[in-house]
Formats: C-alpha cells, sequence, structure tokens
C-alpha cells in the first residue's frame, strides 16, 4: 500500500452501531464514551430519548469467508456526497473532516476485489 492509500481519519455522520462475531474484524471502532440514542419511534428525539453505550461498537467491519469477503457498514453518508436542505451545509466526501473517506471507500473496495 504507498502513503497515498494510508487512512489516518474517517469521518461519519449518524447511522448504526452494531457488535461483530469473532470470525470478523472491526475497522470503525467507537470509543468508550460513545452513546447511541434508542427513540421509540424514528427521528423523535429529545433530551429524554433514552441511551445506550456502544463503547466499543462496530460501524464498520469486514469477514473473509471462504474465497469471498465481505463488508459492512452502519452508515452510508461518509461513501456520498450530499446537501443538508437544513443547514446549506455537505455530508459526505466534501465535508470538512471527510478528506480521507473517498480513498477509505477506495481501499475497501480494493480489499474486497482482493487488489490488497
Amino acid at each position: 500500500m504507498g502513503n497515498t492509500e494510508v487512512i489516518t481519519t474517517v469521518k461519519t455522520f449518524m447511522g448504526q452501531a452494531f457488535q461483530v462475531p469473532s470470525n470478523a474484524i472491526s475497522i470503525l471502532i467507537f470509543g468508550q464514551s460513545a452513546l447511541s440514542k434508542m427513540p421509540q419511534k424514528t427521528w423523535d428525539l429529545n433530551w429524554q430519548t433514552p441511551m445506550v453505550s456502544i463503547g466499543g461498537w462496530s460501524q464498520g467491519a469486514v469477514l473473509e469467508l471462504m474465497e469471498g469477503r465481505v463488508a459492512v457498514f452502519g452508515e452510508a453518508s461518509m461513501f456520498s456526497s450530499q446537501p443538508d436542505e437544513g443547514t446549506n451545509e455537505s455530508s459526505g466526501f466534501m465535508s470538512v473532516g471527510a478528506e480521507q473517506n473517498e480513498q477509505f471507500l477506495l481501499n475497501v473496495l480494493h480489499w474486497l476485489s482482493h487488489k490488497i
């Protein structure tokens, strides 16, 4: 892997957290202080919305299965470029802090295709 393919930072925006099976490798891991809001109804979030600790959980993982490979991510905005109509800011590739997201996606695709 060349220097231009090395990733030091990836920015995610929302999405889900999940726990990975023992034969998978988590490649995006939430820090120990991470929390997830658990609304009863989608997008019904307020200060009373229950939260659970997701420290150590994953937002991206890979798995080799026989001769195949699988990559699973609980967040899609990090692999796109879209405007936030409410704030006129971009999420995804064009967002501040997401400068390496495109290379990260390319690396994942190269890994899936056995190029790396």
